[in-house]
């Protein structure tokens, strides 16, 4: 394993600028951060204007790094209440972080869109679902794929869209959770 940093600031006439997050504080095993194994290989990496969120599925990690304070939060990830791999994660202009959950073996099971939610007195952070847009594949609006986010607007697919497997639709989430 290289050691380094795995956030790295980069000018293009400059070269490095500054780096974060040592590559030591995921454990001192010989594999990255970024990969792991079984179901849990779920590693995604978002960016906005002014911050960066990290969700380490292989090490129940996620970390929060704002970009003009360059002040990070790490957190574990909770799954005492939903414990469905991540298909999907989307960060809005807002700040707020969804992901599309579902554990393709259960296609009954609870699915869909979730928001995460954090809790800094405990340092840990847990899928919350969305009404109306999680469920069961049957259920009419569960979303099945979630692409990302256009502002505040989530881009996503639905199991019974209209157009068929391939539409792609974007909404903003309202605070009761209907989309």
């Amino acid at each position: 394993m290289v050691e380094g940093d795995i956030l790295r600031q980069f000018d293009f006439a400059k070269g490095l600028v500054s780096s974060y997050l040592p590559r030591s504080t995921f454990g001192s095993g010989r594999g990255s951060p970024a990969v792991g194994s079984g179901e849990r290989r779920e590693v995604y990496l978002r960016c906005s204007g002014n911050r960066i969120v990290i969700y380490s599925g292989s090490f129940d990690q996620y970390i929060d790094f704002d970009v003009k304070s360059r002040s990070m939060e790490r957190f574990r990830i909770d799954r005492s209440a939903v414990d469905l791999p991540l298909r999907g994660l989307a960060l809005t202009a807002a700040g707020d972080v969804y992901g599309h959950l579902e554990d393709y073996s259960k296609p009954n099971g609870p699915q869909g869109l979730f928001s995460l939610e954090l809790d800094r007195n405990n340092g840990t952070v847990r899928w919350r679902p969305i009404p109306r847009a999680s469920g069961p594949k049957t259920q009419r609006g569960v979303v099945s794929g979630l692409w990302g986010a256009d502002g505040d607007s989530l881009v996503y697919n639905i199991f019974d869209d209209p157009a068929g497997r391939m539409g792609v639709s974007w909404s903003n989430v309202a605070r009761d959770g209907a989309h």
